[in-house]
């Protein structure tokens, strides 16, 4: 079985393909230029990349960590991108599930008996990272507010995780 996990963000997507147990690709897709001030480029740009990697992978199902409905600029250009996206996978006919993010750090251990620390961004990010580390023998990094981290793809392949939990 084939499955894409995606942390969608509108200027640095996390994106994971995993193959029954293996880690087949994962990337942070995003406009290398960072100055782009128009999210509509940017959601765009990342949307042809996702549609590349469907392509590809040609996956069995994709999950999408959801994006929160709250009224602000950054959690409207989420939702607007979450449209696109799921625009591109109806093309493709490809079945998807959405995922809270305390869901699926739950369901991977990484959440839930570890206390009110658990709740803070930056530690939850940490232990992501740490997580994907450990699982796949990676070293992928977490910096607080840098675009030198990969939060996003350890994230992408947490989603992924979590939604093959019954196939790994």
């Amino acid at each position: 079985m084939i499955c894409i996990g995606l942390d969608l963000a509108t200027i640095k997507t996390g994106c994971a393909v995993k193959e029954n147990e293996d880690l087949v690709y994962y990337s942070d897709i995003y406009i290398a230029s960072k100055d782009e001030p128009d999210f509509r480029k940017r959601i765009k740009y990342i949307a042809n990349e996702i549609e590349s990697v469907i392509k590809k992978y040609s996956p069995d199902k994709i999950f999408i960590e959801d994006a929160p409905i709250i009224k602000n600029s950054s959690a409207s250009m989420l939702l607007i991108m979450q449209g696109y996206i799921l625009s591109i996978i109806d093309r493709y006919d490809v079945p998807f599930e959405f995922f809270q993010p305390s869901q699926w750090r739950k369901a991977l251990g990484i959440v839930g008996n570890n206390g009110k620390e658990a709740l803070k961004k930056e530690v939850v990010k940490q232990m992501t990272v740490d997580y994907v580390n450990k699982r796949f023998g990676l070293n992928l990094i977490y910096k607080k507010d840098s675009n030198k981290s990969d939060d996003n793809v350890a994230d992408s392949i947490g989603i992924v995780c979590c939604g093959m939990l019954g196939d790994d």
